[in-house]
């Protein structure tokens, strides 16, 4: 038992450490309830004992409660903590007959005939998991080991006692005779059970519930800093199955057997291994010992089992947000004299038009909001009317960053320069089979999308939200880099991760179809980086308007 303590907790600390070390860390606190079926395993009891009886598991019930840390880093998963199980199992003891002779005040032998006899033991233990897991969409698992310290224990017994006896001058045995207590009684006994502790082997698999329960992230709108969650916004839910198995005896034979009581009250205090308890001189059942204690439960191994079901709730630690840089002054240099006063130029402001990409007709009802060229502050906004075609800002000549929306049409995001002359903003109607790259950054070589494309996901929504019925399909690419089967993959799986970051903030499923095409469909040469570059990219395509 000490070493497979040590083994769990150097086990523990080695995932732990190897997890720290890598990036893209997310940690979590959480409560699980649980409620299932649990047996108690009679394993390897020897019927072959003094009072001739065996014992068959019928089981009985789980419930308890999980608190728990959990780790994650992409999609590998590990979780540690404290478990509360209380078991409860009942043993049917098969039907078995003591007899007892009798001199006063009569010759005669009694038989004891034990007929529907159950011990059902109730156990209370802490249990200390150390899993390992993985999630794949919203589906995981976890598996590892679970060491199990009993708190608590107790057993009672309870059945029917019919006494019957026999008599060498009678020619029947005597029953149902009342002076004599030989009629069948009901009783029920209750003591204390000693276990000891265990290491179970623990399986879960469930399915993650945000997309039906969780609050959806908090909306992020161009020029604005990534807002903090609320409380309910960092909640997440599962729902699970889980089984336990105990491979290691937790039965303290020793124990058990110094708790009970001897084979009749009152003549020994040495405890011969028998199950019922008698009192001295007389047919009266004074008690019952455990199954556990008697000399058939010597060489038996018990073995808790425990099957069920679990509903979690997790609080996700939000991760900091990162401080904005800011650029070192550069060093001025000397002032120089001051040149003579020039006529002043005239000053120009940015104005623009927006337009139909194909028949370069004026649109109105357009919104236009201008950045700075990282995309971080607003400059300018206007939603214009339905006979606005045209902007002007105060805005002096420089580069900038453009986004503009219209329903019906793509949105239109760009940088660009102006110095004096108008500049004109072309927007491509919404067609089906019309082409769109998405500018999504992922891990390298895995499927998650990473926090710089928020801003791109949040277009995506905005575009499907102004036009509910658009239906579209996102289509993943790679590069040449890497087995044609793996490339497949991670094509697919990126679409799948775009689209599920769309039914996350609230678009329908229906409305989204996505696939790979992994190095198939090359934009660019793959004997450069910059050409693989352009190849590693996603787009959506528009099947419907």
């Amino acid at each position: 038992m000490k070493k497979s303590l040590q083994y769990c907790l150097l086990s523990m600390l080695c995932w732990a450490g190897l997890l720290n070390t890598a990036t893209a860390q997310t940690h979590y606190v959480g409560i699980s309830p649980k409620l299932g079926y649990a047996a108690m395993l009679d394993n390897k009891f020897s019927s072959n004992n003094l009072d001739g009886f065996d014992l068959r598991t019928q089981g009985g019930v789980i419930g308890g409660m999980s608190f728990f840390y959990e780790l994650k880093k992409e999609a590998f998963r590990f979780q540690t903590g404290l478990d509360f199980d209380y078991i409860n199992s009942t043993s049917r003891i098969t039907d078995f007959t003591v007899d007892g002779k009798m001199t006063f005040p009569y010759d005669m032998v009694y038989h004891y005939n034990f007929q529907n006899w159950k011990e059902t033991r109730n156990s209370f233990y802490m249990q200390v998991p150390v899993l390992f897991g993985a999630q794949v969409n919203r589906f995981f698992f976890f598996a590892g080991p679970k060491v199990a310290i009993p708190l608590a224990g107790g057993y009672s017994s309870r059945g029917t006692v019919n006494v019957t006896g026999t008599h060498s001058k009678l020619p029947a045995d005597l029953e149902n005779i009342y002076t004599h207590e030989m009629l069948p009684t009901d009783y029920r006994y209750k003591g204390k059970l000693a276990l000891r502790p265990t290491v179970s082997l623990a399986l879960e698999a469930g399915i993650d519930l945000d997309r039906w329960l969780a609050s959806p992230p908090p909306r992020r709108k161009r020029g604005q800093a990534r807002k903090k969650r609320t409380f309910k916004q960092l909640l997440h839910y599962r729902a699970s199955v889980f089984a336990d198995y105990a491979f290691l005896n937790t039965n303290n034979y020793a124990a058990n057997t110094t708790n009970a009581q001897p084979y009749i009250k009152g003549v020994s205090s040495d405890y011969e291994g028998r199950l019922p308890v008698f009192a001295n001189g007389s047919n009266r059942l004074e008690g019952m010992n455990t199954a556990l204690a008697t000399d058939g439960a010597q060489k038996m191994n018990l073995n808790p089992l425990t099957i069920g079901v679990k509903f979690t709730i997790m609080y996700e630690f939000e991760k900091p947000i990162p401080p904005k840089k800011t650029p070192r002054p550069k060093p001025q240099p000397k002032p120089k004299p001051k040149p003579q006063p020039k006529p002043e130029a005239p000053k120009y402001y940015l104005c623009g038009i927006v337009e139909d990409k194909e028949t370069m007709a004026r649109l109105s009802d357009a919104v236009v909001e201008i950045y700075d060229t990282t995309g971080e502050r607003s400059l300018y906004a206007v939603e214009m009317g339905n006979d606005q075609s045209a902007f002007e800002s105060k805005l002096e000549p420089g580069t900038y960053m453009a986004y503009i929306r219209k329903a019906g049409y793509l949105p239109y995001s760009g940088i660009f320069s102006f110095q004096k002359d108008t500049v004109h903003f072309a927007l491509q109607e919404v067609k089906e089979k019309v082409v769109t790259l998405l500018d999504v950054h992922f891990a390298t070589n895995k499927t998650v999308v990473l926090p710089e494309s928020d801003q791109v996901l949040e277009d995506l929504y905005d575009f499907l939200t102004e036009n509910p019925t658009v239906r579209i399909r996102i289509v993943g690419h790679t590069d040449n880099v890497g087995t044609l089967e793996a490339n497949q993959r991670l094509s697919e799986g990126r679409a799948r991760s775009v689209t599920n970051e769309m039914v996350k903030r609230g678009i329908d499923r229906h409305r989204i179809e996505y696939e790979g095409k992994g190095k198939t469909a090359p934009v660019a040469t793959n004997d450069t980086e910059e050409g693989r570059a352009k190849n590693r990219r996603v787009e959506f395509i528009i099947l419907s308007k």
